[in-house]
C-alpha cells in the first residue's frame, strides 16, 4: 500500500515508529489482514486531507529517517483500493468512510483549482 519511501530531513515526532526488523512481519500481516491495516492508513489520510497536506506519512522505521506514506496524487487511487478492501471484508461502514473522504477530497481539489485559475 505504501507508496514513497523516502528519507526526512527532520522526522515528526508522534509519526508511528517501526523497528526494521518488523517490517517483513508488517507486510506479511498486512497482505493476510489488509483491512485492519488500512483502518490506520484512513485515519491518516483523512488527518493529512483536512490538514491540507501533499503527503500522508504513515510510518517511519525506527533509528532511520525512512517513512512510508502516500503522495497526495494517490490519495484517491489509494482510496479506491482500501474501499475495495473494506467492501471484501464486509465493512461497509469503513467502505462508506472511504467513499466520504474520496468526495470530500474531490470537492476540495476542484474548489482548489478553480482558485488558482
Amino acid at each position: 500500500m505504501e507508496q514513497f519511501i523516502h528519507s526526512e530531513k527532520k522526522p515528526e515526532k508522534k509519526m508511528l515508529e517501526i523497528p526494521n526488523k518488523y517490517i517483513p512481519k508488517l507486510e506479511q500481516f498486512q497482505s493476510e489482514h489488509p483491512e485492519i491495516v488500512y483502518k490506520y492508513y484512513l485515519k491518516i489520510i483523512e488527518e493529512a486531507i483536512i490538514r491540507n497536506k501533499n503527503k500522508a506519512k504513515f510510518y517511519r522505521i525506527e533509528g532511520t529517517n525512512v517513512v512510508a506514506g502516500v503522495e497526495e496524487e494517490d490519495y484517491l487511487d489509494t482510496l479506491y483500493e482500501m474501499q475495495e478492501a473494506f467492501v471484501k471484508k464486509e465493512l461497509y461502514e469503513l467502505a462508506s468512510d472511504c467513499k466520504k473522504l474520496i468526495h470530500d477530497f474531490q470537492i476540495n481539489k476542484l474548489i482548489s483549482d478553480s482558485q488558482n485559475i
